[in-house]
């Protein structure tokens, strides 16, 4: 170990807590989520049945399509009876979701890192604040609005993408660490209660986003191959598979999501046939977008201690740290692999979302701090540089002259504002006993009008009725108007960020 330090659980712990209040207040403050467009009121009150489903719109999506409405739901009966602000009451207990996995993300790297590398706590902590501020610095532009690794394009995809994908980062985390005899199905007292939580964590991540349940599924696909390439004896490869059980599982669950959304509504919908030679080349255009929106310094110094972590434990390939590492390096392999097939028949402009793409933000950052790791090992020196190092990585992610990218005009003051004029027009008229209310909505260039749609107007009856702001069901019309977008979008060129350093 490099060095020792007391009372470091105490210390552990106020991190913990200091990236969850952080991922708090960066959410409700700084990049407030707020429900803004037609998916976001839809799927904060609409429940699905919690199984997949042949044929409709999203036949796996079980995770975000229930865990979003009971979000709105905690926001609506247990937040808004204390805040009295409805739409700032869904935001909160979304974020709390959001915060949440974040955390338990983060601490599980903690574990991993810690179970791995034998690094000290304080040092093994330090890497963990690492991985969490990588997130953010990855995409960090000195000069025009960012994305970060935590973007997604509205409230509605943090629960199609993000959190999908944090919980299967989380299983991946816990199964590569974890003794494999907790969970062992041939030992004499099986543990049934850690065996039956773990079947539900498979069970909800894999049937969540087939964008993010590659995560799992690569992870897997590789850990099965590392664990019985060149094995000869089958009898004892066939018992070693009942104890690989969750991985076989996971496969098995994977397939079974690929084979419904594959029959399903949005398939359909959004599959395009341009040839899979163009298609491929079009993956790899918008691959060069996504990089183009990162930080082209910190993405070279990751691929420096990737590549360095490469060349060392090629030399001790058969190491248990190395091992992790091969396998997380080849499900990142198999996870690209599946992008660019999956993207030439879905719309390719997913290649250059980093909400979309986050599977592989998540891989190449995770094989990034085990770069770090291991030069820490190696040159126990550079420990001296690690405090400078997360300043220097905070006052660039946070630094927000120049702010991050919002979609749809719905910066999160615009997203109030219209949110409100809404919910209050609906409210007002069902309170006055009307059954039919024009509510006059800001017009779009698009054909359905989006981010409000005419088909909104259903759906928000539909969640205000199932929050309880409404006792009785009303026939809701959205009415686009473009004298409304002057009341409720900010006018004008905004003017340029006034850089003091350039005079």
């Amino acid at each position: 170990m490099l060095f020792k330090a007391k009372k470091v659980p105490i210390v552990n712990i106020i991190v913990q807590l200091s990236i969850f209040l952080f991922t708090f207040i960066f959410f409700t403050k700084i990049f407030p989520l707020i429900p803004y467009d037609g998916d976001d009121w839809y799927f904060l009150g609409a429940m699905r049945n919690p199984y997949p489903m042949w044929g409709v719109f999203n036949p796996s999506k079980v995770l975000p399509e229930t865990l979003e409405p009971l979000a709105g739901y905690f926001g609506a009966f247990v937040i808004y009876p204390f805040s009295h602000n409805y739409i700032a009451s869904l935001s909160i207990a979304s974020v709390l979701v959001i915060s949440i996995i974040i955390t338990i993300l983060m601490t599980l790297t903690y574990k991993f890192i810690r179970t791995h590398f034998k690094l000290s706590k304080l040092i093994t902590l330090s890497l963990e604040l690492f991985f969490y501020l990588s997130f953010f610095l990855i995409f960090k532009k000195g000069n025009e609005a960012s994305y970060f690794g935590f973007w997604c394009q509205d409230l509605n995809c943090y629960f199609n993408y993000l959190i999908p994908g944090c919980l299967n980062a989380c299983l991946l985390l816990y199964l590569d660490t974890a003794n494999s005899e907790s969970y062992q199905l041939t030992k004499s007292h099986p543990n049934y209660l850690v065996i039956g939580i773990l079947l539900i964590t498979i069970y909800f991540a894999m049937f969540s986003s087939i964008q993010m349940n590659i995560i799992l599924a690569s992870y897997s696909i590789a850990t099965l191959l590392f664990n019985h390439l060149k094995k000869e004896n089958i009898t004892l490869q066939i018992k070693q598979l009942i104890n690989e059980w969750p991985f076989i599982l996971i496969i098995l669950f994977w397939l079974t999501s690929l084979i419904f959304d594959v029959n399903g509504g949005r398939a359909a919908n959004v599959s395009q046939n341009i040839g899979l030679i163009n298609a491929i080349k079009a993956v790899l255009i918008q691959y060069r977008v996504m990089i183009q929106y990162t930080n082209k310094f910190f993405l070279i110094v990751c691929l420096l201690f990737i590549g360095f972590a490469f060349v060392i434990f090629c030399q001790s390939i058969h190491s248990d740290k190395a091992k992790s590492y091969f396998k997380i390096l080849l499900a990142s392999i198999l996870t690209v692999a599946f992008f660019t097939l999956l993207y030439t028949k879905a719309p390719v402009t997913y290649a250059s979302r980093p909400d979309a793409m986050w599977a592989v933000i998540f891989f190449g950052l995770l094989l990034t701090i085990q770069g770090l790791a291991l030069l820490l090992i190696k040159y126990q020196v550079c420990v001296i540089f690690m405090p400078l190092s997360l300043i220097i990585m905070s006052l660039i992610s946070f630094n927000l002259n120049y702010g991050y990218v919002f979609k749809d005009n719905s910066d999160a003051f615009t997203s109030y504002k219209v949110g409100n004029h809404i919910v209050n027009t609906i409210v007002t008229a069902e309170h006055n006993g009307k059954s039919v209310v024009k509510v006059k909505v800001p017009k779009s260039i698009n054909n359905d009008n989006w981010p409000h749609p005419l088909n909104q107007a259903q759906w928000m009856q539909n969640t205000l009725y199932a929050h309880g702001l409404i006792r009785h069901r009303i026939k809701v019309i959205f009415v686009p108007d473009r004298h409304l977008n002057k009341q409720m979008y900010p006018q004008g060129e905004s003017e340029p960020f006034n850089d003091l350093e350039a005079h």
